[in-house]
């Protein structure tokens, strides 16, 4: 379970307090193979003390900096807006002038009339023009003409017609 900085920050203050009560400062640890004295143990633990209070000091400044920094969008934004709002009173959504500023008109919304006749449209075109999808032009296949040279009368030649091939005949 992972324990709060709050709560790591207390232990660890008793910690030093429990050392400095019961230990002298020439005590020595082991742990893991590695010597510690008393002091050293002390220190280590006053170190992430002072980190932490480092890091919740400079969270506290971001914090405040965030803040100043959303109070001053917010009244750029007022700021902007009316501005838009004069310009585009004065000289018309679609004027240079607007364009200049990098304020650009809003597009229409199309309605659900609107595109339903688009849809109509492209199918009208499509049927016009007589185009077809992926699927459908996989279905389509060329027909080979038979010769009429001398060697066609030795080589027979399969006519393929939409996928099926055609019975070869010979006359003999």
């Amino acid at each position: 379970m992972k324990t709060s900085k709050a709560i790591s920050q207390a232990r660890d203050t008793q910690v030093i307090a429990g050392i400095a009560a019961h230990f002298t400062g020439a005590t020595m640890f082991q742990f893991d193979g590695v010597e510690y004295k008393a002091k050293e143990i002390q220190q280590i633990l006053q170190g992430r003390i002072d980190a932490a209070s480092v890091t919740s000091a400079a969270r506290a400044k971001w914090l405040t900096a965030a803040a100043a920094e959303q109070e001053k969008t917010t009244e750029v934004e007022s700021i902007l807006l009316g501005l838009k709002s004069h310009l585009v009173t004065t000289y018309g959504a679609k004027s240079q002038i607007v364009a200049d500023f990098g304020f650009i008109p809003k597009k229409k919304k199309t309605t659900a009339e609107t595109t339903a006749t688009a849809v109509e449209k492209r199918a009208a075109t499509r049927v016009a023009r007589g185009t077809v999808g992926k699927k459908e032009k996989l279905k389509i296949k060329g027909v080979i003409a038979p010769e009429t040279s001398a060697t066609s009368a030795t080589t027979p030649v399969a006519a393929v017609t939409n996928g099926a091939a055609a019975p070869v005949t010979t006359s003999n």
